[in-house]
């Protein structure tokens, strides 16, 4: 009689047996399919050089559906030349040009990677200079609107100049923008759908003195404004409002001598009285002060 150990395979052996067959020789295909289906569901990368821009948006060369993923190498000119950019992008220059004169901006010349949704851009964006060395800006596009934060970069230094906040392309929320020298906020201000919300106040970037205040209660431009020339040295202007009126007196002084240059009163945005104004003595090449109505 045969041993025990030499009965006939069990049925259920026979059965693991085959699956672990069956599983090894099925599994080049299983991988396969499901690098094609992570493949089909997965992001899609695409080149500019291999895409085209019908009527705003961004498709596939050749195709008859809106591209939808990743485009790379995008001129940034192709996203940038819109209202809200030139809005948005004006609030970190004209600080910087209060607050640290002659400084450079990042102008159009970069490239971008991009996210579009059915050929709209969607999601975030960031451009470069440098073979991609450098930020220029990082962005964020709900279906095609400026939202979220805006940040932009120093030329060539991937130093922060200014960060930004944006609601469907307009200004809102906190904004702050950096000095070059020093790195510190020359800025710091608060708009809501556009507007400033709270007092606005500029700070040179190498003295730390103030360089403008613009006051504002309950939304409005209220208080006086006030202007100091380069590093805070000296007033150079002020004005007096009322819920964004002028009302009260304006005046304006000769920047390198500090000599008034005018002065007039307004009542409820309206001239009211008469103006003073300066003028230069041709024999002494003095300034002196004209008046008149």
């Amino acid at each position: 009689p045969r041993s025990r150990d030499h009965r006939r395979p069990t049925t259920s052996f026979l059965s693991h047996t085959m699956k672990t067959h069956i599983q090894a020789l099925l599994a080049p295909c299983m991988s396969v399919a499901a690098a094609l289906l992570l493949a089909a569901c997965g992001p899609s990368t695409l080149e500019f050089r291999n895409a085209e821009i019908v009527q705003g948006k961004f498709y596939r060369q050749g195709a008859d559906k809106p591209f939808s993923g990743k485009i790379d190498n995008v001129p940034s000119h192709t996203i940038l030349i819109r209202k809200e950019f030139d809005t948005i992008s004006t609030l970190p220059t004209n600080v910087l040009d209060k607050a640290a004169p002659g400084v450079q901006h990042n102008a159009l010349g970069q490239v971008c990677e991009v996210r579009v949704d059915e050929g709209v851009l969607d999601g975030a964006t960031t451009c470069t200079t440098g073979a991609g060395k450098f930020k220029a800006y990082e962005m964020t596009f709900d279906q095609g609107v400026l939202t979220g934060e805006f940040k932009f970069y120093f030329p060539g230094t991937n130093k922060p100049e200014a960060v930004v906040r944006t609601d469907h392309g307009v200004l809102d929320g906190r904004s702050v923008v950096y000095g070059p020298e020093s790195g510190r906020e020359v800025y710091n201000a608060t708009f809501k759908q556009g507007k400033l919300a709270r007092t606005e106040e500029i700070f040179d970037d190498q003295t730390g003195k103030l360089v403008r205040r613009t006051p504002v209660e309950d939304g409005a431009i209220t208080g006086e404004i006030v202007e100091y020339t380069k590093h805070g040295a000296q007033l150079s202007y002020r004005a007096n409002v009322q819920m964004g009126l002028k009302h009260g007196v304006e005046e304006k002084f000769i920047e390198e001598s500090g000599i008034l240059e005018y002065r007039q009163n307004w009542v409820m945005g309206k001239l009211d009285g008469e103006v003073v104004r300066s003028k230069r003595d041709p024999k002494t090449e003095r300034t002196v002060n004209e008046q008149y109505v």
